[in-house]
């Protein structure tokens, strides 16, 4: 079935962040699978991953680019944007967290709180996203997801809200119970059904609903007050309080499950429904006219005026550039013309896309708060904003971190020189985090954030462009200087 538009109201984006290995893209397939988005369920470790695409992806099975999915479920729109989580591509994750609304912090059941998810949670603080947390891999051997929990919880405190609790762990993990609507889930090898309440998990649950209850409380004072009395508090009470103490960063609650095994998947669906923000309630995104440099707020309003942040730019050698854009205000139109004042540049709009990993969709127009792409622009690239041109609105720039660690590169062979400028240059389009320079020594030196990010930038020239590189410790610009001071006396 072909998408249309959908109004903000039922829009929902989700950036999916963690530490490396945690199951985030298995997580993005069981719910596209969920879904009824994809008919065949794809694994990473057989390279079938549908979000997993890039050939360099499906030789480490592991993830290295951000990859979108669009979907509808319960009559909303939802995107999901899956990010690395190895920390050579951390720009990837910074785009991620530009383009959606909310995110989804996964956490593997055995590790805890890693080094990855301390950054990415770091991340999402900063950006003010909304968050739930997955306590992914309950099924694993050594998995405990109440010492996950309870890890998570000293890591980043109380607002961190128990929303289901886990029946079991490790091989006995069967399922979870629903905190809210006090109900208990049983994975009976094809999907969720509901069960009695587990008699043994009494106490715990009353200890961890009120754990839930004193984060939610917060985001409303008339069910404080009810809580502080100790009256009862209704499920839909409870149900708006997570809603806009989630909206509001004031609590993130905690999801349980295991992905490679599709428990927990639709109740996660449900979460995203219930509990995240719609892109209509996102707060105005602070701005400035780019003629006058006066501070402008853009609301999420389809009416209003055009404002787009290009939040990744992927090169293809037979597409070309392809500009992966979240629509900010107003509605941008396939074969329209866009206006970037970063580049004071008029880019005429192609056919319009909506992602689904490697494939494409057309759609004839994006409105506030859809995630999409267009083809062939000719000067825009990551971070820059598409708006109309009377009245034209930039963003602020997106922040990626530095490169720190440099090689030297040649080309392989003769063949390999004459496309390896060009080939640098287009590969920097996709590569925010990396840069190429001229080292004192003449040396062209290829900058980017790690080893890994820089052996995949060398398969991608290979593969995309044709051009083979070899890279080699840089020669130290050794200079000599005058070190001190001497008397001669010459005779002539």
């Amino acid at each position: 079935m072909t998408m249309k538009s959908v109004d903000p109201a039922h829009l929902r984006s989700i950036v999916l962040a963690g530490h490396a290995g945690g199951g985030k893209t298995t997580l993005a397939e069981h719910l596209l699978a969920q879904a009824g988005a994809i008919q065949r369920l794809g694994r990473v470790d057989d390279g079938t991953a549908h979000l997993d695409y890039e050939p360099e992806e499906q030789k480490r099975r592991e993830s290295l680019s951000l990859a979108v999915a669009t979907f509808e479920h319960d009559e909303t729109r939802i995107t999901l944007v899956d990010t690395p989580g190895y920390p050579d591509f951390i720009s990837e994750v910074v785009s991620g967290f530009a383009a959606a609304d909310g995110a989804l912090f996964v956490v593997d059941a055995s590790g805890g709180v890693e080094a990855g998810l301390e950054n990415a949670v770091a991340l999402g603080r900063s950006t003010g996203r909304a968050a739930l947390f997955f306590i992914n891999k309950c099924d694993r051997e050594n998995a405990n997801p109440t010492a996950a929990l309870d890890a998570l919880r000293t890591a980043f405190g109380n607002k961190i809200a128990p929303l289901h609790l886990a029946i079991g762990a490790g091989e006995g993990f069967e399922g979870y119970v629903d905190l809210v609507h006090r109900k208990a889930w049983k994975f009976d090898g094809k999907a969720d059904v509901e069960i009695p309440v587990p008699a043994e998990l009494e106490d715990e649950i009353a200890r961890r609903r009120d754990q839930l209850l004193e984060a939610a409380a917060e985001a409303d004072d008339d069910v404080l007050s009810k809580y502080l009395e100790g009256e009862e508090i209704s499920d839909a009470e409870l149900d708006a309080c997570l809603h806009r103490g989630v909206r509001d960063s004031i609590l993130a609650p905690v999801l349980v499950g295991s992905a490679g095994r599709g428990i927990g998947m639709n109740a996660l669906l449900d979460a995203f429904i219930r509990y995240m923000p719609t892109a209509a309630e996102e707060p105005p995104v602070e701005a400035k006219h780019a003629k006058t440099g006066a501070p402008a707020t853009i609301a999420p309003d389809p009416a209003g005026p055009l404002v787009a942040r290009v939040f990744k730019t992927a090169a293809d050698p037979f597409v070309g550039r392809l500009t992966y854009i979240r629509i900010i205000s107003g509605t941008l139109n396939g074969q329209a013309h866009a206006w970037n004042p970063n580049r004071d540049e008029d880019e005429r709009m192609g056919q319009l896309l909506l992602l689904h990993g490697k494939d494409q969709e057309p759609i004839g127009q994006l409105m506030a708060g859809e995630i999409g792409a267009v083809a062939k622009l000719a000067a825009t690239e990551t971070g820059d904003t598409l708006t109309s041109r009377d009245d034209p609105i930039i963003l602020p720039p997106l922040e990626f971190p530095e490169p720190s660690l440099a090689v030297a590169i040649e080309p392989q062979t003769k063949a390999d020189l004459d496309k390896m400028g060009a080939a640098l240059q287009r590969m920097l389009e996709e590569e925010p985090s990396a840069r190429v320079e001229r080292s004192a020594t003449g040396e062209q030196l290829l900058v980017a954030t790690g080893e890994a990010h820089i052996a995949v930038i060398g398969e991608r020239l290979k593969r995309k462009f044709g051009a083979a590189i070899v890279t080699h410790t840089p020669k130290v610009p050794y200079r000599e200087t005058i070190r001190g001071t001497t008397r001669v006396e010459g005779k002539y």
